[in-house]
């Protein structure tokens, strides 16, 4: 059960509106039959809107129960009618099976007997008075009601009837405009549209669904190995380095990326607030300009990082669509290399780009990705949330200490999560129906 981009935006805000109650109610409908998704609603008393409306997002597509999204949209509707579900997609016309019979108050509720209508009999007083106007009076009566009849009816043709506006148009008048939401990223986003997550101020460029193939071929293998004996002499280069970069297909929903890497200021923020620990080299003035990267961060410290903003780390597929697309470009601007468009200086390849370490976040912006990013290679190597190993976690992009193959997108290196290094950093990304708290 998929749905696209903008049903799972409007199934998010929707469902941050929802009381605890009622969302705890559509969890009872949601589990029944279902004890092993483990997503108890008893955890949801002490979660955010957004946490509450995330949880139940992400498990949706596990419901075996429900046979569409449209058997869905009448459980909601049948259970919670004052929310209306027509936005959710039809993605079948099966009928759905029979929904659990609602609950049961405790004592059975009796009904009110309806009383029989009586028409009352009139007051003798008032039929003897009746009885007393003379014939005149009648005749006097009925002049004057045929009057202003006549009165009336002339009047309908010496003036068009005013239209009286329906209880409809009426109705849509009135409605307000929806004012976007500043804490959510916008829906039905275009490839490079940007948004600002309020919480630390990192601007995120959209990434649109898509199919690629991540990883090297053989030849792209033969060619990296080439360029390393060229640059390095053949002892110092081995074809086991570059084969682990793992050739297959993935299909990626849309999301959101950072369009910098985090950086010292940013990081900061999360240290004052108790919610991060210092960096490893928040003390040496050379890595720690207000606008470079944050780096002497582990693994555990991007994801705490992570959590405080209301985000993720990507992952390494997530990290290499952004970084190459569907074209499979060995590096984010295309296929040649210059060393002059990233901040690498390991080699001669390499040249100095007049930053001894690491480069402000917002160089390089005529190399950019194709989605938008900077920086996707060099200037620092980036953790994702992709494990390597069952101890280790993968890390990509190349940084200011590396050759010209390392900051090839399809690139991957590995290291323990509590590791910290003068070139490890990293960058976020946000699902299209997350954002941060405000």
């Amino acid at each position: 059960m998929r749905s696209n981009q903008f049903d799972k935006v409007r199934l998010f805000n929707e469902l941050q509106q929802w009381s605890l109650e009622d969302l705890q109610t559509l969890c009872f409908y949601l589990e029944l039959g279902q004890p092993k998704l483990g997503l108890s609603y008893d955890k949801l008393a002490g979660a955010t809107s957004r946490q509450k409306a995330q949880a139940l997002i992400k498990h949706l597509d596990k419901y075996e129960r429900f046979q569409s999204w449209a058997h869905l949209r009448s459980a909601i509707e049948e259970h919670f009618t004052f929310m209306d579900a027509s936005f959710l997609p039809e993605l079948t016309q099966t009928a759905p099976p029979p929904l659990p019979a609602k609950p049961q108050p405790a004592h059975p509720v009796v009904p009110v007997q309806a009383t029989p209508d009586r028409t009352p009999t009139p007051m003798p007083a008032i039929a003897e008075r009746l009885r007393q106007i003379p014939i005149w009076g009648w005749v006097g009566g009925g002049v004057f009601v045929v009057v202003a009849l006549l009165v009336v009816w002339q009047g309908s043709f010496s003036s068009a009837p005013t239209p009286t506006p329906t209880l409809a148009a009426t109705a849509a008048m009135e409605e307000p405009t929806p004012t976007p939401d500043s804490n959510v990223p916008p829906p039905n986003a275009q490839l490079k549209d940007e948004w600002v997550r309020p919480k630390d101020g990192m601007v995120m460029v959209f990434v649109p669904e898509g199919t690629f193939t991540m990883g090297s071929t053989e030849q792209e293998i033969d060619d990296a190995l080439a360029i390393c004996v060229q640059i390095f002499g053949s002892s110092s280069c081995s074809r086991f380095s570059y084969e682990d970069e793992l050739l297959r297909e993935v299909v990626l929903e849309g999301f959101w990326i950072d369009k910098y890497e985090v950086t010292n200021a940013q990081y900061q923020l999360c240290v004052d607030d108790g919610a991060c620990p210092a960096s490893s080299l928040a003390a040496d003035a050379t890595y720690n300009g207000v606008n470079y990267p944050v780096v002497g961060v582990s693994w555990h410290n991007a994801v705490a990082y992570a959590e405080w903003v209301g985000a993720e780390l990507p992952t390494e597929e997530q990290w290499e669509y952004a970084a190459r697309g569907e074209d499979r470009l060995i590096y984010p601007w295309g296929d040649e290399f210059d060393g002059t468009w990233l901040n690498c200086d390991f080699s001669t390849s390499c040249p100095n780009d007049g930053y001894q370490y690491t480069a402000p976040v917002k160089s390089y912006v005529e190399r950019a990705s194709w989605v938008g990013a900077l920086n996707m290679v060099g200037n620092v190597w980036e953790w994702t949330s992709s494990p390597y190993s069952s101890s280790m976690f993968v890390l990509r992009g190349g940084s200011w200490g590396s050759s010209q193959n390392d900051v090839r997108a399809s690139y991957r290196i590995s290291h323990y999560p509590d590791f910290r290094h003068n070139d490890f950093g990293f960058r976020l990304v946000s699902p299209i129906f997350l954002g941060s708290d405000s």
